[in-house]
């Protein structure tokens, strides 16, 4: 192994936080993570396009997790196309001026975004890989999965608080839902479900059977975010609507308490 990688073995973190904020990530760090690592975090750091201008493709690196990351777009971007093996990628609490999350990665099969309340949306291109899917936030306008979800099998989205439009809502569901047909893991909060009481409106027929799509759904998990009966009628609407002849596990949580969650479990031993 190279000196120059035993020696950043060997700083601690403090030392790392220096040089990346002091302008010199893609010399101490990026410079080496081209051929020896595979996994790479970064915390509480401001990053810009010019890092990554003349760098390397980090070809070995598989996972990338920003936390508490100012970045722009560009330069998310750019941190993408240099790792060609990106298969794992997460965004927590990052802000600053990013706003669309692109996955152009050929071969990124999970994708996390986790409160980025800026983020105004995210592009998934049509042959995507992208298998895995959590979105947890605050944001103005739903994500639109487009074509590129055709693979999504797990898929977790959580809007709190609902300030999304009844529109809104009504369209993200009818834009999305034709491509989560292969989807078996399904969790969504109870205020998002509101959009299906509002699909049985009188002539709503073709809104209706996109709820077919969830005939591969073998694990549904609902999240109590408020214990209101307007919540508990959303889900007694959701399951009496979405056809799910596959289901074995079903899962609601209740997110009010703030210490622990309370969490039902039903396993079916068939089908339903």
């Amino acid at each position: 192994m190279p000196s120059s990688v035993l020696d950043l073995q060997q700083e601690n973190i403090s030392r790392i936080q220096e040089d990346l904020t002091s302008g010199q990530l893609r010399v101490t760090v990026i410079g080496i993570l081209k051929d020896h690592y595979s996994a790479l975090t970064l915390c509480w750091l401001n990053l810009n396009v010019p890092m990554f201008a003349v760098v390397h493709p980090m070809s070995c690196l598989a996972k990338i997790h920003l936390n508490d990351v100012r970045i722009t777009d560009e330069a998310l971007r750019r941190m993408v196309i240099l790792s060609p093996s990106l298969r794992v990628l997460t965004l927590f609490y990052c802000n600053g001026p990013l706003a669309m999350i692109i996955a152009s990665s050929r071969k990124l099969s999970s994708l996390i975004i986790v409160e980025c309340n800026n983020v105004r949306g995210v592009v998934v291109m049509p042959d995507s890989p992208l298998h895995n899917f959590h979105c947890m936030g605050s944001p103005l306008s739903p994500f639109n999965l487009s074509g590129g979800a055709r693979l999504l099998t797990d898929l977790l989205f959580c809007f709190n608080p609902p300030i999304l439009g009844h529109q809104v809502l009504r369209e993200w569901f009818r834009n999305n839902l034709p491509f989560l047909s292969n989807i078996t893991s399904l969790s969504i909060c109870s205020n998002t479900l509101q959009v299906v009481s509002f699909l049985r409106h009188p002539g709503a027929n073709l809104d209706m059977a996109i709820l077919d799509n969830f005939q591969s759904l073998t694990m549904l998990e609902l999240t109590m975010l408020e214990f209101k009966a307007v919540g508990l009628g959303n889900i007694f609407v959701f399951l009496k609507s979405c056809h799910r002849p596959n289901l074995k596990k079903f899962l609601v949580t209740d997110r009010t308490i703030h210490d622990s969650d309370i969490r039902f479990e039903e396993d079916f031993p068939g089908s339903l």
